[in-house]
């Protein structure tokens, strides 16, 4: 686990700092996560994350149906929706528990013999225009 990523969860976990100072720092990690192409490499890999927020919000927002498909076309779009509804939200039990579900998610994979498989995997799958050039030949 990354320094960055420690920091993170003892912030979130923190009882000394408000439940609109986690919200925003929530916000940050949860877009983070969605950009991180270690932990997603495909956007669809993306489903089983959100899960956690769209089972939450279809519990407490009236009319929300859930994520559309389009949405998970664009990480841009699918972060800044759940942004826009974690700074909604108003019930600070329930953002207590969108924060416990994050960590939860973020300790699991960083813990989790699929997470190192899956880190490899993608890690060896990124490769850059300079890196083909130079490999060419071999």
């Amino acid at each position: 686990m990354t320094n960055e990523k420690k920091t993170e969860i003892s912030f979130l976990s923190s009882s000394k700092y408000t439940v609109a100072d986690k919200k925003v720092m929530l916000i940050g990690s949860v877009t983070e996560t969605i950009y991180d192409r270690i932990i997603f490499r495909n956007n669809d890999d993306l489903k089983k994350y959100t899960s956690i927020f769209e089972d939450y919000f279809k519990s407490t927002v009236h009319d929300f149906n859930g994520y559309k498909e389009y949405l998970f076309k664009s990480r841009t779009l699918l972060a800044s929706r759940i942004s826009r509804m974690i700074f909604e939200a108003d019930d600070s039990v329930g953002v207590r528990k969108l924060i416990d579900s994050h960590l939860a998610f973020i300790k699991e994979f960083d813990h989790g013999k699929k997470s190192e498989e899956t880190i490899k995997k993608n890690l060896k799958k990124e490769s850059s225009l300079l890196d083909d050039f130079i490999n060419k030949d071999k």
